[in-house]
């Protein structure tokens, strides 16, 4: 038998039943009149247009909040961070069974001539970005372009892509049109902890176009520039040299270490004959490299005095809005 499934759903479900069917007909929560909605399609009426606003994997456990949820004890703790959905499936490259954004139409289109109206730019401007779409089956339909944008190459973990505009645009059979989008320093942002506020960082992106997040058509790449600077953040994990580094770190930590040192006496000295030649350069870069936090564990500070230290060598990261750290 020949089986059409109509789904009135919230959320993604389950299907393993999908290669069985010849079609499956997402109608979600429609409303009214749903059930005319699904007639028009079903008939030929009308030619579906939508897209889905979310990924529907393979299995529940193949979720990113599937061990996390329903928590314990009342709490739930979202370890999931930014690799919600698409960002997660497709960061991980997990095969699912319809992908975001994904839609078909009783007819086909062609994506053509992807263009930037700069190879590179800084975060204050403005990228204008255009792309042809084509009609190149027999009906009217219309086409939803999504645009994505992408840093291949990260200081910080961000997903493999990320949806940053998508259009919807009407066209015959045959007929073609120029689809815009602009992009602003928020496109190719996240939002850095250090400086409260969205930091576009610099770098070469890659500008994405396709029907769906699992199909790109066309890429073009832009080179970005900032003059954002981020300060360097210490934490108990920091180590000495780093700390002894900066004027600050000399002035708050150089006494403790010659009180150090002056308790230490001869027997260091006679640590450092018994060790040889280079016995002094070796115990200097032991210190250099020996984490803050250390100094705690042997009594050397209590940890009040270190997050007193590490208050003062910080710099202020309340900044907001526009402003930029210097």
């Amino acid at each position: 038998a020949r089986v059409i499934v109509v789904l009135h759903n919230g959320s993604p479900i389950e299907m393993p039943w999908a290669e069985k069917v010849q079609a499956i007909l997402e109608m979600y929560l429609g409303g009214e009149n749903v059930g005319s909605a699904a007639y028009r399609l079903l008939y030929g009426e009308a030619n579906p247009c939508g897209k889905l606003a979310e990924s529907f994997p393979l299995r529940l456990e193949h979720s990113p909040a599937y061990l996390n949820y329903p928590g314990y004890n009342h709490e739930v703790e979202y370890k999931e961070s930014v690799f919600v959905g698409y960002r997660y499936y497709d960061t991980k490259a997990f095969d699912v069974l319809f992908p975001f954004g994904h839609g078909l139409s009783y007819t086909s289109f062609a994506y053509s001539d992807l263009r930037l109206d700069k190879t590179s730019m800084t975060d204050e401007e403005t990228l204008n970005v255009q792309v042809s779409v084509k009609n190149t089956g027999s009906r009217a339909g219309e086409e939803i372009v999504q645009l994505y944008v992408s840093k291949p190459a990260s200081e910080v973990a961000r997903p493999i892509h990320e949806l940053r505009g998508f259009i919807k645009v009407a066209l015959r059979p045959g007929e073609e049109k120029t689809v815009s989008f602009s992009l602003s320093k928020r496109a190719f942002s996240y939002f850095n902890t250090v400086l409260g506020d969205w930091y576009a960082e610099p770098g070469r992106y890659e500008i994405q176009v396709g029907a769906s997040s699992r199909d790109i058509r066309l890429t073009e790449t832009v080179e970005l520039s900032t003059s954002v600077q981020i300060p360097f953040v210490f934490s108990p994990y920091s180590s000495m040299g780093e700390v002894l580094g900066t004027a600050k770190g000399q002035q708050l930590l150089g006494p403790i270490l010659q009180a150090m040192s002056e308790a230490a006496g001869n027997g260091a000295a006679a640590t450092s004959d018994a060790m040889g030649e280079g016995a002094a350069e070796m115990m200097q870069a032991m210190l250099d490299n020996m984490p803050l936090s250390t100094m705690v564990t042997f009594g050397m500070l209590t940890q009040e005095q270190l997050s007193d230290i590490l208050s003062e060598i910080n710099p202020q990261t309340s900044h907001r809005g526009d402003k930029k750290a210097t």
